[in-house]
């Protein structure tokens, strides 16, 4: 089963680069059909007083990194001061990782790439998609593998009404066929309490609460910061 998961893993990082161009070339296109102004010569037609809200179009990735944000601004330069801007959209998922400080580290360098480079950025904080490094939560059928106990068939989803039907896998249709854990059971009280609160050194906190002081760093660049989910 880990093989199987590991595999297909693989064949998702893979495929991560030519939708993430496919992406860019879909935006490029649509932005051209709407107009989107690239040059202040254009911007007029739709700037609207500066005390008005911002409004975003997001392209989600997978990683904020610096190379990914000079190719979406190479490929699909538009006016930085305008109404309408143009950023990302990134998923940062705190059950993936057994580390909590490592989540809070990547969406605090994220933020900081955000800001450097003029990108509003969306940030959305998973907790029931993406948990492989949670097996102390899922792993309830393979003794031979970290964190087993059977109790935990009780945090997954069931096939019927009894705990013998509890998954093992799961499938994603997100333009396509992703193997993946099985889903949490998002009444499960123990479930619960590990998704809202991360453990790092025996010590419980609210992630969510926890990289609220990075907000700081957009204080005096509040257009920047697009939502948090």
């Amino acid at each position: 089963m880990t093989k199987l998961l590991h595999v297909a893993a693989q064949k998702n990082d893979e495929m991560n680069t030519c939708y993430h161009r496919l992406r860019l070339t879909i935006t490029a296109s649509v932005l051209l059909a709407m107009g989107l102004p690239a040059k202040a010569a254009d911007r007029d037609a739709i700037d609207v007083a500066p005390d008005n809200k911002h409004q975003y179009l997001l392209i989600n990735v997978r990683k904020v990194t610096r190379e990914v944000l000079g190719e979406i601004h190479t490929k699909i330069p538009t006016a930085q001061d305008g109404r309408i801007k143009l950023g990302v959209g990134c998923i940062f998922s705190y059950l993936a990782s057994d580390n909590d400080e490592r989540v809070v580290a990547s969406i605090r360098d994220a933020m900081q790439l955000a800001e450097q480079t003029e990108t509003p950025i969306y940030i959305q904080i998973d907790g029931e998609i993406w948990w492989q490094g949670r097996p102390d939560l899922w792993n309830w059928w393979d003794p031979d593998k970290p964190s087993f106990d059977s109790d935990n068939r009780h945090n997954v989803e069931w096939t019927s009404w009894g705990s013998d039907d509890a998954l093992k896998i799961a499938w994603l249709n997100w333009g396509r066929q992703m193997l993946m854990l099985p889903p949490p059971n998002l009444m499960s009280s123990r479930f619960e309490g590990r998704r809202l609160c991360g453990v790092t050194n025996g010590q419980s906190w609210s992630v969510t609460f926890k990289f609220n002081c990075y907000f700081s760093l957009f204080r005096h660049r509040r257009q920047l910061f697009a939502q948090l989910l």
